[in-house]
């Protein structure tokens, strides 16, 4: 059970979310963080095959590049399609191929998350697990400008038990580049969130009892590899807005946090946990 924020937000989110059930969730993205090598290799070979599905169509737009040991880069050069695309199709256009689009997209991050962990398997990445409920391709999904008293509610700090709304923008955001040490966007597809829907993460990672420990970087460390990539990027004129305005947006929104946190103060407990979201399906959701 989650404890939501009092904010209008929040309140959005509780009246939005009711309008939705669980056959709303994006299905590629719901889960993250528990992925076998056989189902990373599966979103593979799907990723493939919906560009080649979308190059049918639109031939030559999506250039298909090999997921080696440059699969970052490749991941990065190949989500700019994204944006570019869904930003020139007509309206009619647009909707045809929206679930191609979108299925496209959705794997990129999937498969950014997991291979990093695949990969590089740092103790960040060894426990990022995340709910990810995504609605924002469903009919009854609804979109609101962000508030703009709630703009002091994002954080990068994303840790156990928090509930962050999700990003409602096409295109890539200035944490996302950073997470990603992504060079290869354009300026013109960086938007920092500017609207809001019922999408959100759930989060249950150990990055809080990392920072405890100082097993990671601390925080003010962390906050300055931010501030040296946002001048070596282009500062604002590449991301918009200053540093140190709230508008930039960076990390996502947090709306609420498990009543029952302290329960979660160990590993072993959040593994328990952990292991029964893994076997588990959501089947909806109670607003008490």
């Amino acid at each position: 059970m989650y404890e939501i924020a009092n904010c209008d937000s929040a309140r959005f989110f509780l009246n939005s979310i009711q309008l939705l059930n669980s056959n709303d969730i994006c299905p590629t993205s719901f889960k993250s963080g528990f992925a076998s090598n056989e189902l990373i290799d599966s979103q593979m070979l799907r990723l493939y095959e919906v560009a080649k599905h979308i190059n049918l169509k639109y031939p030559g737009e999506i250039k298909i590049l090999p997921l080696d040991s440059n699969w970052k880069t490749a991941l990065q050069q190949m989500h700019t399609h994204f944006p570019d695309l869904t930003n020139r199709l007509s309206g009619s256009e647009l909707a045809e191929v929206t679930p191609l689009l979108g299925e496209f997209n959705d794997l990129i991050h999937w498969l950014d998350k997991e291979l990093e962990r695949k990969h590089n398997g740092n103790v960040l990445n060894e426990t990022w697990v995340t709910i990810c409920l995504d609605f924002n391709r469903a009919k009854n999904c609804q979109h609101r400008p962000l508030p703009e008293n709630d703009y002091k509610l994002f954080t990068h700090e994303l840790y156990f038990g928090g509930l962050h709304l999700h990003y409602d923008n096409v295109g890539r955001h200035p944490w996302e580049l950073f997470g990603s040490s992504d060079y290869h966007c354009p300026a013109e597809q960086v938007i920092s969130q500017n609207q809001i829907s019922p999408s959100c993460n759930l989060y249950f990672n150990d990055w809080d009892l990392l920072r405890k420990q100082k097993q990671v970087l601390p925080l003010k460390q962390y906050q300055q590899n931010f501030n040296n990539f946002y001048h070596s990027r282009g500062g604002v004129d590449f991301f918009k807005y200053a540093l140190d305005d709230p508008r930039l947006a960076v990390g996502y929104m947090k709306i609420g946090n498990l009543k029952n946190i302290a329960d979660y103060s160990t590993v072993e407990s959040r593994n328990v946990l952990r292991n029964k979201l893994a076997s588990s399906n959501l089947v909806g959701w109670k607003i008490c």
